[in-house]
């Protein structure tokens, strides 16, 4: 690819002031008719340093990158966090931080059925891509994990789909 066009999430949700993102689980167990069942436990996945816009903080991975390998480079950890959790969330602990922040229900009233309808929409997407499994291994299954980062109303916006992460 020579070009990619993307935008830029203006207010994305940032827990404890730090940008954070979805790690969604996929299990696809037939292509075609698409079989497919989602992991009911994402994690999440914090920026090591404060959400910022300003002009020095713009090219600073530990800032605006949830990528994990860019945070556990990075030598800065938020300083509520424990060392178990500096970059990485379990489902529930999110869970528990948006109930706290955005309601007690918001993760299932809200988040949960968006992100089902996003993952619902990104296979029917894919359904018609011509089955990526050789013959001979037609009775495998495949792993994605789908990076999403919420916004501010809590709408999901999908990064990007990794085979086999």
């Amino acid at each position: 690819w020579e070009h990619v066009a993307q935008k830029y999430i203006e207010r994305p949700l940032a827990p404890n002031g730090r940008k954070m993102d979805l790690r969604v689980w996929v299990l696809i167990l037939r292509w075609r008719p698409m079989v497919a069942f989602m992991v009911e436990e994402p994690y999440a996945r914090l920026a090591s340093k404060t959400l910022a816009y300003a002009q020095e903080t713009l090219s600073d991975p530990l800032v605006h990158l949830t990528n994990r390998c860019q945070q556990l480079d990075g030598e800065v950890a938020a300083k509520e966090d424990t060392e178990e959790d500096k970059h990485c969330w379990t489902g529930s602990t999110f869970r528990q931080w948006l109930g706290t922040h955005q309601g007690e229900d918001a993760w299932n009233s809200v988040v949960w059925p968006r992100l089902t309808s996003l993952v619902r929409k990104v296979l029917g997407a894919m359904e018609p891509i011509d089955d990526p499994s050789p013959i001979d291994l037609i009775n495998s299954f495949e792993f994605y994990g789908m990076d999403v980062l919420l916004d501010e109303d809590l709408w999901p916006w999908l990064l990007e789909v990794n085979c086999s992460p």
